[in-house]
């Protein structure tokens, strides 16, 4: 890590040309049920959120340098217990090493809470948001020139979480994970791929609680279509296992895909539609993975030259098994506006319904959150 710092700063006193973009956006958030619990348990709640981001991009030849930090900082008008600072910074090298052959190195490191919806762990008494640390690094090597038929990438990262509260320490993990993917090129617009991905992830030991120790394997077949500026899809397909060492955890095996259909209507509005089916960890004591498929479609519309709206709906349900069987599913409604004053200035609004409905009863939830955001960006080259 050293290394690539000294590195990074030689090449940053010889760059060519740089770019930087500061942008702070300001948040009004109304939130009828902020822990996502049952009706009868729910809290509501108003809150200010802070986004000051900074972007970087220096060139120095063929490479570049990317830095990248976001934050997100929350104060909520009754319950201090909820506020949370929450920091992703990023950094990417790029070292263009002859026509065929580039690296990619990525460092990241990330102070964040997790969405009590978005996990399916129930937290009845829980008084903060979970939080945790997450340390990145990943090296990619891509092997093919950018109008070659055929490309080869292969990657490595290595991931250590940390949580921070709630008595979540039996969750924490090193994930090492290993990818490699083969595009080829059919014609302009049609190329397909294959992909092969392993990981093995490593939870430290706690009392009481089954170790979580798992090693996720997943093979995909794909293909990447545009028709014209119409149409184009991604779209992958596969099998995947996530196997536990553990015997009494359950392992979760069957179709893997993930993929998009963009359609460009007009020139001011687009349809999409999104698939996936993924294994996810549970974040509960002694269970382990399940199976999550999803779904969404989005409308984007240029009304005016300065405004735009879009309307998406999404649903997703997971499957967990372990002693008694439970069946969740979710449902997301969002419609928001946008409009841009300036290139520096822009305000947007927007209105969420989110809902989870399971066959066991404390999993049930649903809240409506109404945003308001007001956002400054300054450029620099």
């Amino acid at each position: 890590m050293k290394k690539i710092i000294t590195i990074s700063l030689l090449l940053f006193g010889h760059s060519n040309s740089c770019f930087a973009e500061f942008e702070l956006g300001t948040e009004y958030l109304i939130d009828n049920n902020v822990y996502r619990t049952v009706d009868e348990l729910s809290i509501s709640d108003k809150a200010w959120l802070f986004k000051p981001n900074y972007q970087r991009y220096i060139y120095f030849g063929k490479s570049h340098i990317d830095f990248n930090y976001e934050s997100e900082i929350s104060k909520y008008n009754e319950n201090d217990q909820l506020n949370y600072d929450d920091h992703n910074l990023n950094f990417k090298l790029l070292i263009d090493s002859s026509l065929r052959l580039n690296t990619i190195i990525e460092a990241g490191y990330i102070k964040e809470h997790e969405d009590p919806g978005a996990i399916d762990r129930i937290q009845y008494s829980l008084d903060s948001f979970n939080r945790y640390d997450r340390k990145d690094l990943r090296i990619t090597t891509i092997y093919g020139r950018d109008d070659a038929r055929g490309k080869i990438t292969a990657s490595y990262r290595t991931a250590e979480i940390n949580y921070k509260n709630n008595d979540l320490d039996y969750l924490d993990n090193d994930n090492n994970q290993y990818l490699i993917k083969f595009n080829y090129v059919v014609k302009e617009r049609l190329s397909f791929q294959l992909d092969a991905l392993y990981s093995k992830a490593d939870y430290v030991e706690r009392e009481e609680v089954l170790l979580l120790d798992n090693e996720y394997h997943r093979i995909r077949f794909g293909l990447t279509w545009a028709f014209k500026e119409y149409f184009s899809t991604d779209f992958n397909i596969g099998y995947q296992s996530r196997q536990y060492d553990v015997e009494a955890l359950n392992d979760t095996n069957g179709l893997s895909y993930d993929g998009n259909l963009d359609w460009n209507i007009s020139q001011n509005s687009k349809f999409s539609i999104l698939a996936s089916r993924e294994s996810v960890e549970s974040s509960q004591e002694n269970i382990g993975g399940f199976l999550r498929t999803s779904y969404s479609v989005r409308y984007e519309n240029n009304l005016l030259e300065r405004l735009k709206v879009h309307i998406e709906y999404g649903t997703s349900e997971d499957e967990l098994v372990f002693s008694s069987s439970r069946r969740d599913e979710r449902e997301a409604f969002q419609i928001g506006v946008n409009y841009t004053y300036t290139r520096s200035f822009s305000i947007s609004s927007s209105y969420i319904r989110e809902e989870r409905s399971s066959n066991q009863y404390f999993a049930n939830y649903s809240t409506d959150i109404f945003m308001i955001n007001i956002t400054f960006t300054t450029e620099e080259f």
